[in-house]
């Protein structure tokens, strides 16, 4: 989902073009997209590998989704560049 939304020229338009909205649009908690994309997360978790035996599939989705705007958005945020590659190594390991 990451790889393929970064690869969308409407959206890469959409975050060069308007960054603080962007980042208001997707990543706030008075918005309904956010929400979306943790449910959609966590049922991919649950029918992937499972409910995880340590901690609830929602809780997991949130980090998941976290840790892929924080690298989505990283250039908007602290003006170092999108790191696709780092959010999908990370998310691997938090996904064992």
């Amino acid at each position: 989902m990451l790889t393929t939304s970064a690869q969308l020229p409407a959206m890469r338009r959409f975050v060069a073009e308007h960054p603080d909205t962007a980042l208001r649009v997707m990543t706030s908690r008075d918005g309904v997209i956010q929400d979306r994309i943790v449910e959609t997360v966590s049922r991919l978790i649950q029918s992937e590998i499972g409910e995880p035996d340590d901690i609830d599939a929602p809780t997991l989705a949130y980090a998941v989704v976290r840790v892929a705007e924080s690298f989505y958005y990283r250039e908007l945020l602290t003006g170092q560049p999108t790191d696709i590659s780092a959010a999908t190594t990370i998310i691997r390991r938090l996904l064992r």
